[in-house]
């Protein structure tokens, strides 16, 4: 049968086929139905003769067409025309005695279907069947063509994220378009799968829809709400009898709806999201072409809100981390309580577009009283509370912070909840849903977070719920850390500051399109405008910087295969050039097959932490520098290789002043390997600056660091077209001050721009004093030196004096020698006894030579030369000391012994200042035995080898001895035992003695006497 649209159904076996006639000969006809029935074809055939007649019965819809070609008033060929652009589908067939060849064919063309001749009656009813078999074939291929137009046309609406509601409409119109006479309707499962939605109706009658949006799920609730419990299938023939439809039968037929056939949505997991409905208005079952169109619809509305739950999931997940982005920015602002409570309920009242937002405490059943330390309304709704006041707790109080206090999660009060709301307050301050949770922070009692809706009554949703436990363990936390550190004033400050300068943004990239989504935290952190646009994978690297992209990338690569997980530390530049470091984690997430398809994570701005870690570095390493260096000369390297690595800058250099021309000489410069910048260096070295011009002689006037973020178009720096060339643009100077006059520059450069920094101009400024005093503690250092040196000439001298009257008879012995030959001399050649005279002379030589070696060594002691080092003998010195004292020894009556190691090695020292040392000791040993009456007089000079690099020698006496007082007091300056004695002599050895590496201490000599020591470094000789 065909409907009125004209589309073939199949006739039942029972049913006539219907057959519209043009035929005027009424004996033609009879002869052609019963060739039909006597092929089995049971008919019901309309014959018409005439046009009208035939316009009219066409309306009513046939099954097959059956004409004659030739009419008195009307031809075959013309209704053919009229048939086929009415109802195209319909077969057409001429059964006539007078068709030709030429005209079978024309009629073929138009659109008949077959034709018959009169005499051949025997084929009209094989003719028929073919008709209708190829009729039923071609409305399958329509429909199914329709059916493909249809799924394209919604897969496209789909992949283009088309809006859901247009999408639910497209499928029921295209059930309505494949299934005539039917009506299409798609229900929606509620969040907590308990109740149907509103989805799609196009052709219900609206205050049907209206009665079944938000009908229940279960066991006996119609078709739809029945295969949502089910999960399967539920066919209702007839809703009249069918006891599924015993609450809602009365709401469907009196709109005439007789049958339902239902079907669930499944996601892929098995969920039920949705229910798909047809409706008819006679009682039956679908048939197997309408169950088809039923299951591929299904199939594209699994997908359409599969699609839409994924989106709506991500939305939430970013509307999770924007609020808590907010809520967490909104604890770090502050650290003082009331304020970030505050803050904190103004985020979450604008979060959850509530009404009140609001804390109470202590949130304790058994508490006597409780108060509200803060609260944010809208205007419409001001606040109930009177903040800080204290309340007795009643029942219904105690009542709910019972129920919160024993729940893991959020509570809901008000309809649709498990509870209901406290009446006394509900009434009172107009409140129509509440939601609470508790709050534990440690070393305190609970406080309790709570929501009040109180425009309309109000469902929290899952996800909001899930927000606002997180909220309330975040605010948990907060409230931990506050309340411990308000006993803590030293760690509230730390960590105020902390909270002050933290910066934390999330991100998130979908490796499907390989681009990200990232808060406005972390387009700040990048130095870019919030939400300008989303960024690729390799536009993200770009603003990496250029030494740590290979690292991060591995990193990344590493985490998707499954490896570490990603968090790492790397360093970007901002548009401006300035340079920030970060610390990033991340996690990737996976579909079932276990392949990743997006990345979150997050990100924190620690550019103030590594800076602090870089400064405390240079703050630790110059003045270790500083302790160990023997002079500015040898600092000076180390100094700019330390300050560069630690703060990460690539050329350090040093400019001293030359006061004779009146300039900044660079007499060091140092950089990284990174780099090679040789024109830089070389006219760095060659050129002088005066006061005032280039970075050097700025910072030489202003007496203060001088900052440049780009020398490069900075207009006052003269090697700006080099810096250009080698890649160098930001400049730092630093003065090196002592007493206000500045004695060097130290300058900084680096590849990047940076922008100036308060505390590390402060810093090194810092920095450049303490140069400044290590160069003040040199020259004071030099000046003692300058002092001690003239010390010990002026004790020199002193000796010198003490031992002039020996030194008369040491020289007097060889000159009266030298002239007593001489006389000889003389008498030998006036005998003209040549020989004897030569031996006369040579004694004359002998004599004189004596004589100066002695004048020379005094000369010596008396000179006040510089400090010279050089690898001497030690055995050589005693030797010669004890013949310089051998007249004095041999008046006081002293024997000398000694005891010189034998391969001695040669120690690095002054020769003079050795000699200085040896006197004063012996000549110390001979005063004290002087007074030692009859007793032997005994003074015994030894060196040996000691410890492993170094050379001892003792002077050893058999005087009185030291006493105990004594000891403490021995070496210090202007103390001595003796009447006419200064108190110097061993102050300066022993100062002497230290000068050169070494040590000088006192003994006791057993059975009497004293013995001096002192020990020396070995040494080789300079080149």
């Amino acid at each position: 049968m065909t409907s009125p649209l004209g589309i073939l159904h199949p006739p039942a076996t029972t049913s006539p086929l219907r057959i519209l006639h043009l035929e005027d000969n009424s004996v033609d006809a009879e002869l052609i139905h019963a060739a039909l029935e006597s092929d089995g074809i049971v008919s019901d055939v309309t014959r018409v003769e005439t046009q009208e007649d035939f316009l009219a019965a066409l309306a009513e819809g046939f099954d097959v067409i059956l004409a004659d070609y030739t009419l008195p008033t009307f031809d075959g060929l013309s209704a053919l025309k009229l048939a086929t652009q009415a109802y195209p589908h319909v077969p057409f067939i001429f059964v006539s005695g007078t068709l030709g060849e030429e005209i079978s064919i024309e009629a073929m063309k138009i659109g008949a279907t077959d034709y018959v001749l009169k005499e051949r009656l025997s084929r009209i009813g094989p003719s028929v069947r073919r008709a209708l078999r190829e009729a039923r074939e071609r409305e399958e291929r329509r429909r199914a063509e329709a059916v493909l137009a249809g799924e394209k046309r919604l897969l496209e609406m789909i992949a283009r994220g088309g809006s859901l509601p247009v999408i639910l409409d497209g499928l029921c119109r295209l059930v309505e378009e494949l299934s005539p006479g039917s009506l299409a309707s798609i229900l929606l499962v509620d969040a907590d799968g308990h109740r149907l939605r509103h989805g799609a109706a196009p052709s219900l009658p609206q205050s049907y829809v209206e009665a079944i949006d938000g009908m229940c799920v279960g066991p006996v609730a119609g078709s739809c709400g029945t295969a949502v419990h089910r999960n399967e299938p539920v066919i209702v023939a007839d809703v009249a009898d069918d006891p599924l439809w015993a609450a809602q039968r009365a709401l469907a037929l009196p709109h005439g709806l007789r049958a339902c056939w239902s079907t669930p949505v499944r996601a892929s997991d098995g969920r039920v999201l949705a229910s798909v409905a047809v409706y008819a208005r006679q009682p039956g079952r679908p048939t197997v072409s309408q169950q088809k169109v039923i299951e591929r619809v299904t199939d594209l509305a699994s997908i359409a809100l599969e699609r839409e739950l994924a989106e709506e999931e991500h939305q939430a997940h970013l509307w999770f981390l924007e609020s808590m982005d907010r809520v967490n920015r909104a604890i770090q602002s502050t650290n003082d309580l009331e304020r970030m409570m505050s803050n904190v309920l103004e985020a979450v009242l604008s979060i959850f577009g509530c009404d009140r937002a609001w804390l109470v405490y202590p949130c304790d059943p058994d508490a006597t009283s409780w108060r509200v330390p803060m609260e944010q309304t809208r205007t419409e709704f001001p606040g109930v509370f009177a903040l800080g006041h204290e309340m007795p707790v009643d029942q219904e109080t105690a009542a709910v912070f019972g129920r919160v206090r024993a729940s893991t999660g959020p509570v809901r009060f008000g309809p649709g909840s498990d509870h209901a709301l406290p009446p006394e307050p509900a009434r009172r301050f107009a409140i129509r849903s509440m939601i609470a949770t508790a709050i534990r922070p440690k070393g305190d009692r609970p406080y309790m977070l709570g929501l009040h809706q109180c425009s309309s009554p109000r469902a929290w949703t899952p996800p909001e719920e899930r927000l606002f436990q997180e909220i309330g363990r975040r605010l948990e936390d907060a409230l931990t850390s506050v309340l411990i550190l308000r006993d803590l004033r030293e760690s509230e400050r730390r960590l105020e500051e902390a909270q002050r300068i933290a910066h934390v943004g999330y991100w998130e990239r979908d490796l499907v399109t390989n681009r990200y989504t990232w808060s406005d935290e972390t387009y700040r952190i990048f130095g870019l405008p919030p939400q300008q646009r989303t960024l690729s994978f390799s536009e993200v690297q770009e603003r990496l910087h250029p030494a740590d992209r290979e690292r991060t990338v591995t990193a990344v690569a590493q985490a998707l295969q499954g490896g570490p997980r990603y968090d790492l530390e790397y360093r970007i530049i901002r548009p401006g050039g300035d340079v920030r470091f970060i610390h990033s984690r991340s996690d990737v997430l996976r579909d079932e097959s276990g392949q990743p398809y997006r990345v979150f994570g997050t990100l924190q701005d620690i550019t103030e932490r590594k800076r602090a870690e870089q400064r405390l570095l240079v703050q630790h390493a110059v003045p270790q520098i500083l302790a160990v260096a023997a002079s500015l000369e040898d600092a000076t390297p180390k100094i700019l290789q330390a300050v560069c690595e630690s703060l990460v800058w690539d050329v350090g250099a040093l400019w001293r002043v030359d006061r004779e021309t009146g300039v900044l000489r660079c007499v060091e410069l140092w950089h990284t390997s990174a780099i090679d910048i040789p024109e830089f260096e070389a006219a760095s070295r060659q050129r002088t600056f005066p006061p005032g011009i280039g970075l050097p002689g700025r910072v030489w006037t202003n007496r203060e660091p001088v900052y440049i973020p780009d020398v490069v178009n900075d207009p006052e720096f003269p090697r700006a077209s080099i810096a250009a060339r080698e890649h160098l643009h930001a400049g730092l100077g630093v003065p090196i001050v002592l007493g206000g006059e500045v004695l060097g520059v130290m300058e900084f450069f680096s590849s990047e721009i940076r922008q100036p920094d308060r505390e590390l101009l402060d810093m090194m400024a810092a920095i450049g004093s303490q140069i400044g005093q290590f160069i003040e503690r040199q020259r004071a250092e030099d000046a003692l030196d300058r002092a001690r040196a003239e010390l010990a000439h002026v004790a020199r001298v002193a000796t010198l004096g003490e031992m002039s009257a020996s030194i008369a008879h040491e020289i007097s012995q060889p000159l009266a020698a030298v002239v007593n030959d001489a006389m000889a001399c003389v008498n030998w050649l006036d005998a003209r006894n040549l020989e004897e005279a030569r031996q006369s002379a040579e004694l004359v030589i002998e004599g004189s030579y004596r004589a100066g070696e002695i004048i020379r060594r005094i000369r010596a002691l008396a000179r006040n030369d510089p400090l010279r080092k050089d690898a001497v003998d030690i055995n050589t010195i005693v030797l010669e000391v004890i013949a310089l004292l051998h007249n004095e020894m041999h008046g006081h009556g002293v024997s000398v012994r000694t005891g010189l190691g034998r391969n001695l090695p040669r120690v690095l020292a002054d020769r003079i200042q050795l000699q200085q040392v040896l006197v004063n000791l012996m000549r110390n040993a001979i005063e004290a035995m002087s007074a030692n009456g009859a007793a032997p007089r005994e003074l015994s000079i030894a060196s040996t080898p000691y410890e492993p690099d170094a050379v001892l020698i003792s002077v050893a006496d058999s005087g009185p001895g030291l006493g105990p007082s004594i000891g403490d007091r021995l070496f210090k300056a202007f103390h001595t035992t003796k009447p006419q004695g200064m108190g110097m002599g061993l102050a300066i050895s022993r100062s002497i003695v230290e000068a050169h590496g070494g040590r000088l201490w006192a003994t006791a000599n057993e059975p009497r006497g004293a013995v001096f020591h002192f020990m020396l470094p070995i040494g080789v000789e300079p080149d």
